[in-house]
């Protein structure tokens, strides 16, 4: 496991640094980390091809946007942001960053053990394959949002913001995904459930504000399979999936 910790103000980032040694080594986890005092020189990294499984950065001075690039071409890397003001706390919301940490950091190992637990979730619930020319990329099934459907392709939303194309019929797609985690709202849409924070007749409304068609065909199916979804004890007793729900219900 490779960590990568961000952060100009040398003393925090040591700190996290020596915070995360502990708790991994502790648990018994196999780790590297590396420190970076300055947010170009990791992006170079990136950039050279290094690889990191997590990202700790420092919000108040980074603009994440910088990282999407990696974040859309590896789905496996998580990003753990460190942030002071409500401002920086909206601007980093659930669609770039997995976690985050207020300043003063004191809460690192909390932070961490729900992290892996997300991760050790999100990978039990598999991934769907995109083929693009010669290459494979593996999403991860918590980080789909929604399907969409324009002139026989596939428009498949991630959270981050990140989009992939596929040249795939939506029915196809459909049933190779988790019958319990997405649905089939319209002709040309489907939506990853968790994602869902509002349900109307003729729309649904996601929690970054997308609003998605609901056909009258569909609608009442798609409020029945919302509240199964939440009654389902696999699901909403898993702690991740009830932090998501909550947060998008808000």
């Amino acid at each position: 496991m490779i960590f990568a910790v961000c952060d100009k103000n040398n003393e925090r980032c040591e700190y996290v640094h020596d915070k995360l040694n502990d708790y991994l080594n502790d648990h018994k986890i196999d780790v590297r980390i590396y420190s970076f005092f300055n947010s170009n020189i990791l992006l170079s990294k990136l950039e050279d091809g290094d690889k990191f499984d997590y990202l700790v950065i420092d919000g108040d001075s980074v603009d994440l946007s910088e990282y999407s690039k990696w974040i859309g071409d590896d789905q496996t890397m998580i990003i753990i942001c460190m942030v002071t003001s409500p401002e920086c706390q909206k601007k980093h919301n659930i669609y770039y960053v997995d976690k985050k940490m207020n300043k003063p950091i004191n809460e690192v190992d909390h932070i961490i053990e729900d992290t892996l637990k997300n991760r050790n979730y999100n990978e039990s619930l598999g991934c769907y394959i995109v083929k693009k020319s010669t290459k494979l990329f593996r999403l991860s099934v918590l980080d789909m949002v929604y399907f969409e459907h324009i002139q026989a392709n596939n428009i498949i939303h991630m959270r981050n913001g990140v989009t992939y194309t596929e040249r795939k019929t939506i029915t196809l797609a459909e049933n190779e995904l988790n019958k319990d985690l997405f649905i089939r709202c319209h002709r040309g849409y489907i939506v990853n459930i968790m994602y869902v924070k509002n349900i109307r007749s003729s729309h649904i409304v996601l929690a970054d504000g997308n609003i998605i068609p609901v056909s009258k065909k569909l609608s009442s199916g798609v409020k029945d399979h919302f509240w199964r979804f939440y009654c389902n004890h696999e699901y909403s007793d898993n702690p991740i999936v009830r932090q998501m729900l909550r947060s998008n219900m808000h």
